[in-house]
């Protein structure tokens, strides 16, 4: 039976690498000597201990033994790693090693770090060989050795370690460094900085944010009561364990409840209980909290504590005795609970005022109509809108928070009143000329019929798809198209690319010494010299294809490459705005780069290009239009749009 292997394994530009190139690039950088301390690979195998393996998440983490580079095996919970050991992880897997000195390194999806260390000099030192990495300092600093130099990094610093070629690029989420390159050139980066360095080159790009975009510093702290809670930052960041204790968090961080475990979020007078299990965000907006899942008491006395959900916001008011409300939120539904006091729900563009006693359900499919309305004939979508598109076409929707309310203008294909329908669901939105739906996350179609002067509804006037998916789009975009490495061993492969088509590099292991090849590509004959050869990008194209070689009589197995568009990854990335950080009516900049070939255009404002793919322009917002919904399209790829929403907005 044919088995299916893909090609998951992703550099930091997001392209898809196969898994023996990618062990034959680390053999090379191995054997190279590009990083340093190689020279002492050979010592005895009872190494001491440099780093233990103190968090494992997913079964794709593997380590090696400087003694035998490169041959992988399945790492356990609690292994050590001396000099010269290797650690990785794949697609769906994540790694945290714990060093002597009390650093902790966190290896994201598909990273490969090595170990070094030179106890003379109290360095710690490690190459990330592929990926990314974040590495956490304690109150003692640390002093890093990289196969590009040393960076000096200040107490309780926070570092993203990023891997490119030869270069090394450092982002500092917290704290500081010193970086100080072999030819003793040095430049120091504070919070928000990015640089890139590489073998012989003091700087190879340096990005510092201005005094206006630096960060302010949160005074958001949470209390763990039991168990462990996972945390990230803002940006997606490496996930981190939090134990029972306090612990200061900067606004926008992701925490992770399990069953069972609670926590309690604090800024200043304001606090907000959070009951697992449950996915929240601190710091959103004037939000103390957000749930995207999970249960929240929220105790208002001496200030108003506000709170946000699916669909809004909710704001429990201070007032004599306090205010006391139960939120919960599944996975198609809400509900509000006031215990005492007096709350403000401001949820699907409903202003209303409850007070003890008061209890509100919502059903997030339906477009935030009561849980278990009939909603047949009502017009249950939000009065409210992010963005507003013509009816009938098909678009994904890059956002930071679901759900996303779409307005949908008819354009002519009714001659008085339609109806919208969301496919699956009792939620349907009735207009003249224009109707909202609200889509959460996933893949949903909707429908556009026609009423007749009766009241019947007529047949289909217009249909789409609307896909959501959770993306701040902030992430970096590859810059070339992707490289694949395969083998003609009888396997599947199925290779997924962004915007250009793949490279596709096939060889046949173990082939017969001939001067001749040939090499069949869905049955067209390509004659060879070597039994390998290199596809350039387009050469092949979306679908299904066969290879096999051949010389002399003998046959390689027949091999399946599957190249498919991946409709879910970044078309761009946003540099300004961010989303919630600015307020409705304000001129807005927008400034960002797209993959090459897309086209971008922005309602209500001129988009200009610049520095290949680069674009910027300003857009006037309003009350009435207060969200920016940036347009990509590919005349064969589709549209994408990455939506901001301005402060305040649903």
């Amino acid at each position: 039976m044919t088995r299916r292997r893909r090609l998951f394994a992703r550099a930091r530009n997001g392209t898809l690498v196969g898994a023996r190139r990618l062990a034959t690039l680390l053999a090379s950088l191995l054997f190279a000597g590009i990083f340093a301390g190689c020279e002492r690979c050979s010592e005895p195998e009872h190494e001491a201990a440099i780093a233990t393996l103190s968090t494992l998440m997913g079964s794709g983490v593997a380590r090696d033994f400087a003694k035998a580079p490169l041959k992988w095996e399945t790492a356990n919970l609690g292994a050590t790693l001396a000099l010269g050991d290797g650690a990785k992880t794949d697609a769906k897997s994540t790694a945290e090693l714990t060093f002597i000195d009390g650093a902790t390194l966190a290896l994201k999806s598909n990273t490969t770090v090595r170990l070094l260390l030179d106890s003379a000099e109290q360095q710690t030192g490690f190459d990330v060989q592929s990926g990314q990495a974040v590495l956490r300092v304690g109150k003692a600093g640390l002093n890093l050795r990289t196969h590009v130099g040393m960076a000096m990094i200040a107490p309780n610093s926070e570092i993203l370690l990023r891997r490119s070629g030869d270069s090394l690029g450092f982002d500092v989420a917290l704290g500081r460094l010193n970086f100080k390159d072999r030819n003793a050139a040095s430049i120091n980066l504070e919070s928000g900085d990015s640089v890139d360095v590489g073998i012989g080159m003091a700087v190879l790009e340096l990005k510092r944010k201005t005094d206006d975009t630096t960060p302010v510093a949160s005074n958001i702290t949470v209390e763990v009561l039991n168990g462990d809670v996972r945390s990230s930052g803002p940006a997606g960041s490496f996930p981190r364990m939090l134990g029972v204790g306090q612990h200061p968090l900067i606004a926008g961080t992701h925490l992770k409840l399990p069953a069972g475990n609670e926590v309690i979020v604090k800024r200043g007078a304001e606090r907000v209980h959070l009951r697992g299990a449950g996915e929240f965000i601190v710091g959103v907006d004037n939000a103390l909290a957000e749930s995207r899942r999970g249960a929240m008491q929220l105790e208002a006395m001496e200030v108003d504590v506000e709170v946000r959900v699916p669909g809004g916001v909710i704001v429990a008011r201070s007032s004599p005795g306090g205010t006391r409300a139960e939120v919960t939120v599944g996975e198609r539904d809400g509900k509000l609970k006031v215990v005492r006091g007096a709350v403000t729900s401001k949820l699907f563009g409903r202003d209303e005022e409850l007070k003890e006693g008061d209890e509100r359900a919502w059903d997030l499919a339906n477009g935030g109509a009561a849980s278990g309305e009939d909603a047949v004939n009502a017009s249950t979508g939000p009065t409210y809108r992010h963005m507003l598109v013509g009816a009938g076409g098909s678009f994904v929707v890059h956002t930071p928070s679901a759900p996303v309310a779409v307005g949908f203008a008819f354009n002519g294909k009714c001659p008085g009143e339609a109806q919208l329908e969301l496919v699956g669901t009792k939620q349907k939105s009735r207009g003249d000329s224009s109707a909202n739906l609200l889509f959460p996350v996933g893949s949903r179609g909707y429908l556009l019929r026609c009423i007749g002067d009766s009241g019947k509804l007529g047949k289909i006037a217009a249909r789409g798809n609307v896909q959501v998916l959770i993306d701040a789009g902030t992430r970096k975009l590859p810059p070339r198209a992707p490289t694949s490495n395969i083998e003609a061993d009888g396997r599947t492969y199925s290779i997924y690319y962004q915007n250009q088509l793949p490279e596709v590099s096939v060889r046949w292991p173990n082939a017969p010494a001939q001067p001749k090849y040939q090499l069949d590509l869905d049955g067209k004959p390509i004659e060879l010299s070597a039994p390998e050869h290199l596809f350039r990008s387009g050469t092949l194209g979306d679908g299904t294809h066969a290879l096999v070689f051949s010389a002399q009589g003998r046959r390689s197995r027949t091999t399946t490459v599957e190249v498919h568009f991946d409709n879910v990854a970044p078309k761009a990335s946003l540099s300004v705005p961010d989303d919630r950080s600015y307020q409705p009516g304000a001129m807005v900049t927008v400034e960002g780069v797209a993959l090459p070939t897309w086209k971008v255009a922005l309602d209500g404002a001129s988009i200009v290009m610049s520095g290949g793919d680069r674009f910027s322009g300003q857009v006037q917002t309003s009350t009435e239009r207060p969200d920016i919904a940036v347009r990509l399209s590919h005349p064969r790829l589709g549209t994408h749009y990455y939506l901001r929403r301005a402060s305040g907005s649903p």
